[in-house]
């Protein structure tokens, strides 16, 4: 019985044995016929995806294989030099570039560098500085009003003021972009304080660009009324446009906005991010435009409308509208990467408007020659503060690379990932040590140049002129050196690279910085009037040797005018009180701005009863207004 009972068992054991090995012999013929075999050629054979452990992720990657673009002493080293070698306490704004020979700058603060310094601060934490920036601009805003002639009750900041004086600068056209940084830093610093003035000048500020300034296509103009010359409210900018994108996205982060200042700047959020997309990204050619104006597209190849289109709309969201990014980047490396001097950096423009700008100077025979691209190098100039925002777009890049690896099993896919962002990475180091082989050693620490010498677009500004043998330097190459070696993006408050540093020890400064002289330089608008403001108070040799600076200044460009009036009008141009005839007087700004400063000078001479200059001053006045 007991043997019977075991046969049976070795029986059962046999059969199952059987069976287990038929199962396995046969699995691979019935893959086979899965994939090959009649009414199955569609199907395959699902796989097993082979995710990476929680603990690797596009984060993890980044901080084991990201390089090291700043330490925490030259983080602590280039903040304190941003304060020592631009910081003016007394009106809590930065100088933007002065160390130039070129005396009409030195005082001068670009309302953009403002709000790009102010960014900045808030994110090292340096709260108190952030506020004097917003605090100079709620005061620049509300002043508004005061203007005269055809801006006066137009709201929108002025590109440029005076660090010391406060008042408008060198060039006070209003431009939506550094208005949009300006309401951008208000916003984030109303959101991380609860300050309600910078909610309010933020606030204001969108309004402003909402029902003010002209849109088309859901885009929105440079400005809101033409300014010398040229049509600000028929000219659409991709990046005035994506600086607007983002300063409105930032401000619909605020959880405590009121429902119907929700709905009004969602929707124009939500217009110009379609017009972004739609219309000033080229599917046909995969570029981006720099905008349109009266004449039709703007395709002039320009860096910030490729790096700002990356990071304002975010390289998940543009992949998401089947746009492709990594072309796009290889083309604005493609178009605006140079080498000068056996440094790598990058250009504002690409080589046919280089070429074209070049080619402009020549014709019009420019007597300043800092207006010139270089002859030789391809015409082509690096623009350190755009090279930082290269550096920049690489990283973010590289972030969006290691994400989608590690959103994808392992294999060579991930692997492809990780090299394109491997190589984005290697590509912002070289362009880093490029430019700290540029910098220089500022009185107070080490700077960075504005640009090598030219003119940076047609029609557009110049870099500053050298001084003392070597580059002149400014403040938003510095801030952008930061946010690069930073890993951080501050259109959209990202960080790109986890563990970078990104602290300091805030640094104390002197309450007033000495700007070495009782002089405004800037404008001849606003020199002019301040010798008429100091003849008026009774300061008589203040008020002259501030009307001798602007003549001194500016009086070559006012015989320069005089001669195109004299060709163009040939005539005195009578005041009828309308915009369109104020604009026709201010056309000729040098002329009238130094004829008067002729005036106040004749005027103060025959006040102290000089009666030898004061006829001299007058007919130099007489002689400079005569047709």
């Amino acid at each position: 019985m007991w043997m019977n009972r075991r046969r049976r068992t070795i029986a059962i054991r046999t059969v199952l044995l059987l069976f287990i090995t038929t199962l396995f012999l046969l699995e691979p013929l019935r893959l086979w016929w899965g994939r090959h075999g009649f009414g199955h050629s569609h199907q395959t054979t699902p796989t097993v995806t082979v995710l990476p452990p929680p603990s690797m992720t596009g984060d993890k990657w980044l901080k084991d294989h990201a390089p090291s673009l700043l330490t925490q002493e030259q983080l602590q080293s280039l903040y304190e030099s941003l304060i020592r070698n631009y910081y003016v306490p007394q009106t809590g704004v930065f100088l933007s570039f002065p160390r130039t020979s070129d005396i009409r700058l030195v005082q001068q603060s670009a309302t953009y560098d403002q709000a790009v310094i102010g960014v900045l601060l808030l994110k090292l934490g340096d709260l108190k500085r952030a506020k004097g920036i917003v605090s100079f601009y709620e005061k620049a805003w509300n002043d508004a009003e005061d203007r005269s002639g055809p801006r006066q009750g137009v709201f929108g900041l002025s590109n440029f003021y005076n660090s010391y004086f406060g008042v408008e600068g060198i060039e006070k056209t209003m431009h939506v972009g550094p208005n949009a940084w300006v309401g951008l830093l208000a916003s984030r610093y109303s959101r991380r304080t609860g300050d309600k003035d910078a909610r309010q000048l933020a606030l204001s500020i969108a309004h402003w660009m909402i029902a003010k300034v002209p849109h088309t296509d859901g885009a929105i103009a440079m400005g809101q009324i033409p300014w010398n010359s040229t049509p600000w409210d028929q000219i659409y900018s991709t990046e005035n446009n994506l600086s607007t994108y983002a300063f409105l996205g930032d401000l619909l982060k605020a959880k405590d906005l009121r429902p119907d200042e929700r709905n009004l700047i969602a929707h124009e959020h939500d217009q110009i991010g379609n017009w972004l997309i739609q219309k000033a990204y080229q599917p046909s050619t995969q570029t981006v435009l720099r905008g349109f104006h009266l004449h039709g597209l703007d395709r002039a190849g320009a860096i910030d409308s490729y790096t700002w289109f990356i990071d304002s709309l975010r390289p998940a969201h543009l992949a998401a509208k089947s746009i492709p990014i990594e072309r796009l980047l290889t083309r604005a490396e493609t178009d605006f990467s140079v080498q000068i001097a056996n440094r790598p950096g990058i250009d504002t423009v690409d080589s046919l408007l280089a070429e074209a700008t070049y080619e402009d100077a020549l014709h019009a025979q420019l007597k300043d020659m800092n207006f010139y691209r270089p002859a030789g190098d391809g015409h082509r100039l690096i623009w350190y503060e755009g090279t930082g925002q290269f550096i920049v777009v690489l990283q973010d890049m590289a972030q969006h690379a290691a994400n989608q690896a590690f959103a994808q099993p392992e294999g060579k896919e991930r692997d492809t990932y990780l090299h394109k962002a491997s190589t984005w990475l290697d590509k912002a180091r070289l362009y880093t040590a490029s430019m700290d082989k540029a910098s220089i050693s500022a009185p107070g620490g080490i700077s960075y140049p504005c640009a090598t010498t030219g003119r940076f677009y047609l029609y557009g500004w110049p870099a500053p002129r050298p001084l003392e043998g070597h580059l002149a330097d400014a403040s938003a190459p510095l801030a952008w050196r930061l946010f690069a070696g930073m890993g951080y993006e501050p259109l959209t408050d990202t960080n790109l690279r986890p563990g970078a540093v990104s602290t300091v020890k805030l640094y104390k400064w002197k309450s007033v910085r000495d700007p070495g002289t009782a002089i405004l330089y800037g404008a001849s608008e606003e020199m002019m009037v301040q010798a008429w403001k100091l003849y008026e108070k009774g300061d008589v040799d203040g008020a002259w040797r501030q009307a001798k600076a602007t003549i001194s200044l500016w009086e070559d460009d006012a015989h320069e005018l005089q001669a195109a009036k004299v060709k163009k009008v040939g005539t005195y141009l009578p005041f009828d009180n309308t915009v369109e005839g104020y604009q026709r007087i201010h056309d000729y700004w040098a002329l009238n701005d130094v004829a008067a400063s002729y005036f106040i000078l004749g005027k103060i001479a025959d006040q102290q009863k000089n009666y030898v200059d004061a006829p001299k001053t007058l007919t130099s006045k007489i002689r400079l207004m005569r047709s």
